[in-house]
């Protein structure tokens, strides 16, 4: 599966709030029993760090298993604390049963600005 395209943007100083509808391929409603999330914002895909990194263990997503939906948060200070221009991203689920898989869902642009 290849992930999506969809980019973010943000102004610094004010909180974010993005919404991610999860679908399968014939558009019922994903189930997220037994994953988590997860989301790096990087200056490029080859940066060594992430500027920050948003998740389901972290707080920063949070996953409405009843109608498979992300919601990603950032508070003001947070979006204050991040440089200035365009930055990178992927968003991805990993499993926490019994089978390890990890699933990029979808990437793009985290401008700030």
């Amino acid at each position: 599966m290849t992930a999506g395209r969809v980019d973010f943007f943000c102004t610094p100083g004010t909180s974010f709030t993005g919404t991610v509808m999860l679908k399968n391929p014939d558009l019922t409603l994903a189930s997220l029993v037994f994953w988590e999330s997860r989301m790096q914002i990087r200056r490029s895909y080859s940066a060594g760090s992430a500027l920050i990194e948003l998740s389901s263990t972290n707080g920063r997503i949070q996953q409405d298993i009843e109608n498979a939906k992300l919601t990603l948060t950032l508070s003001s200070s947070e979006t204050s604390s991040l440089e200035l221009g365009d930055h990178v991203y992927d968003l991805e689920v990993y499993s926490t049963g019994a089978s390890p898989a990890t699933v990029r869902l979808i990437k793009g642009t985290f401008s700030v600005g």
